[in-house]
């Protein structure tokens, strides 16, 4: 996803994720369905979690991360006003290999192996 130019921080770069905040009350889960679904527009069949919850004390926030495997139509991404400007559509190798660059959020070799491993328990490989 392409962050909004209006964004305060990193604004108009990519990044792997729709995320945001959750509201008090409401699960991490919940609250990762709604934010998946104003930034893209998909409606998950499944989210699967990658992290317990991670504290983030020097900022304030606790993070926890989850997957979407989807095979939505790419044209059917409807972007967030505010949030979102465009998308790259990426394949798990185009994914893989710049998660080591500093283009995108990196991501640790635990959370590749559980990305795989949601994929091979959870779908059908041919």
């Amino acid at each position: 996803m392409k962050r909004s130019d209006d964004k305060e921080s990193r604004a108009g770069e990519y990044e792997l994720t729709a995320g945001g905040n959750k509201i008090k009350g409401v699960d991490f889960s919940e609250g990762a369905w709604r934010e998946l679904y104003e930034e893209t527009g998909i409606k998950a069949d499944a989210l699967y979690e990658l992290t317990p919850v991670i504290i983030r004390e020097e900022k304030r926030y606790l993070q926890k991360s989850f997957f979407c495997l989807t095979n939505i139509d790419k044209n059917s991404i409807q972007l967030q006003a505010g949030e979102t400007q465009g998308f790259q559509w990426l394949s798990e190798d185009e994914v893989l290999a710049i998660s080591n660059t500093d283009s995108l959020v990196r991501l640790t070799n635990e959370v590749i192996e559980r990305m795989k491993e949601i994929k091979l328990k959870h779908f059908k490989l041919t």
